[in-house]
């Protein structure tokens, strides 16, 4: 399997990330699990074999970039090491929200990736 993450698997279009964070749409699901947001929603347009990710730190928690950053790398590893467990699922669009109010440790965030995965597959 391969274990990269490339610029094609990121979701980057504008009103795609827009219609994924938009409250009143009835396809969006979410799942929870500390410290991280999941919200993912079926593209029927684009058929592709792979789902598209974005990953997001709130400036309002995290005033500085340099900690943003360090944590969307986090996350960004953390999915990329485990993103063989949603293999068979295809042409999502995901969003992982960090969603804690302090800089957690790696391990925390790669087993509360595992288990939205995990959850996700089901």
């Amino acid at each position: 399997m391969d274990k990269s993450f490339n610029k094609s698997e990121r979701l980057c279009h504008v009103k795609v990330i827009e219609g994924l964070f938009n409250r009143k749409d009835k396809q969006n699901k979410s799942l929870s699990s500390f410290p991280i947001l999941m919200i993912y929603s079926l593209n029927e347009l684009d058929e592709r074999s792979f789902s598209k990710v974005l990953f997001s730190v709130p400036k309002r928690k995290f005033k500085r970039a340099v900690d943003r950053n360090l944590l969307k790398r986090r996350l960004k590893e953390a999915y990329r090491l485990n993103k063989n467990l949603i293999s068979g699922k295809s042409n999502y669009n995901i969003a992982f929200l960090y969603i804690a109010k302090q800089i957690e440790d790696f391990s925390l965030l790669e087993a509360s990736m595992v288990k939205l995965l995990t959850n996700f597959k089901d």
